[in-house]
This record gives structure tokens, sequence and C-alpha cells, in this order.
């Protein structure tokens, strides 16, 4: 209807994703990269990054202008510190969900599973 080329309608998908994701999960920046690189396999859609993240900032501002700002897990009732052991542990913690984050398609993949059944 609106006669787009192949890469602007690859732009507006992006841009809806984006815009849907960051409004549902009211995370408007995780939205937009997830809608980026949802579309390929390997690597993103350089080119909808700005108009995805458009899109999901308004998307969450709508969304969230409706069912507030409030974070949609519940908010964090405990006081926690930040000394020093503590991050260490949450450094070394971050690498190895980094390496399992890295296996598990690399795992998922090497299965032969795929999505044609």
């Amino acid at each position: 209807m609106l006669k787009l080329n192949v890469a602007d309608r690859r732009i507006a998908v992006a841009a809806g994703i984006g815009a849907g994701i960051g409004a549902i999960f009211k995370a408007p920046l995780g939205g937009a990269l997830l809608s980026t690189e949802i579309l390929y396999l390997q690597g993103f859609e350089i080119d909808a990054l700005i108009p995805s993240f458009i899109a999901s900032l308004i998307g969450y501002v709508i969304f969230a202008g409706f069912t507030g700002y409030v974070p949609v897990f519940g908010v964090m009732t405990q006081a926690f510190s930040l000394d020093p052991v503590t991050l260490i542990y949450y450094a070394l913690r971050g690498i190895l969900c980094g390496l399992v984050g890295m296996l598990y398609p690399k795992t998922f993949y090497a299965t032969g599973v795929s999505s044609e059944g």
C-alpha cells in the first residue's frame, strides 16, 4: 500500500518489532537491539537501529503512560551493597553467563533441529 522497497520494508518491520518489544517489556533499548538482530541468524540490520530505537522509545512511553512507569518484574525490596568482593562475584557470574549464552546456540544448531521440523 505504501509502495516501499525491500530495504524500507525491512526497516519498518524492525521498527514495529522494536516498538512492540520495548513497550511490552518496558525496555526500549532492549527492544530496539532485539528488533535489529531478530531478522538475521548472524549480524543485524544497522540501518534500522535508529528508527527501531525511536519507535521502541515511543511505544514504551505510550504503553507505560497507561500502565504506569513501574518495573515489569516488581520492585527490588532488599537493600544491597556494592562492596568489591560482590562486584568480583558479579563479574565472574557475568562471564560464566556469557559463555553459556555463546554455547547455547552452538549446541542448538549442532543437534540439527530446525524450524522446518
